[in-house]
């Protein structure tokens, strides 16, 4: 498996802005493909295969290790629960132990009962990180998130440019809770950007 994962939703895509600290640049999100491209589901299906094999492999002593992942309000401040339709920064910061040309850091957003809403990279998002030495971070930043409320388990990986090399990878450790701004019950897992028409 040599190709990184596909910025795709399930029935919608999940756009964010990759942000970068401690080098590289920041660009503007992946346009993508709703459900991405025959390829890209190949590629992404190919790496969950690889994932699922490797299990949680935090402890596995690579070059970069995942220190820790926030879930953040548009100022910067910490949440202890997002509310769906409104702004949400995820925050990852990670070490490198050794000098790392590129690497690829990911997010996969899962439904409760494990199927993979969102997969955005860095790489995916045209985000190069340069090389990378010692402490850094990435933020990703999504304008409305469409979530409806839940508990969504979130994984966090690190990987070569080419999604080839495993570097570090956190399986659904980290728990995104999502609530409703008006306190509503809301059917589904996605919140469609839509509107009703009445016609005559």
């Amino acid at each position: 498996m040599g190709a990184p994962l596909t910025a795709s939703f399930v029935g919608l895509l999940l756009l964010g802005r990759a942000e970068v600290a401690g080098g590289g640049t920041e660009a503007g999100a992946h346009p993508g493909l709703p459900g991405g491209d025959a390829a890209g589901g190949a590629l992404l299906g190919a790496l969950e295969e690889r994932l699922a094999v490797c299990g949680d492999t935090s402890d596995m002593g690579g070059p970069i290790r995942i220190l820790s992942v926030a879930f953040l309000d548009a100022a910067g401040g910490p949440l202890e629960r997002a509310l769906s339709g409104q702004p949400l920064v995820i925050e990852i910061r990670y070490a490198a132990f050794a000098p790392i040309d590129d690497p690829m850091i990911g997010i996969g957003i899962h439904e409760p009962g494990g199927l993979m809403l969102a997969a955005p990279n860095t790489s995916a998002s045209g985000v190069a990180l340069g090389r990378v030495e010692g402490a850094g971070s990435v933020k990703l930043a999504i304008d409305v998130l469409p979530l409806t409320p839940g508990v969504y388990p979130v994984s966090v990986s690190a990987m070569d440019r080419s999604g080839g090399t495993l570097y570090d990878y956190h399986d659904r450790r980290h728990l995104l809770r999502v609530e409703d701004p008006h306190g509503a019950e809301v059917l589904g897992r996605i919140r469609l950007a839509a509107r009703w028409e009445v016609g005559d």
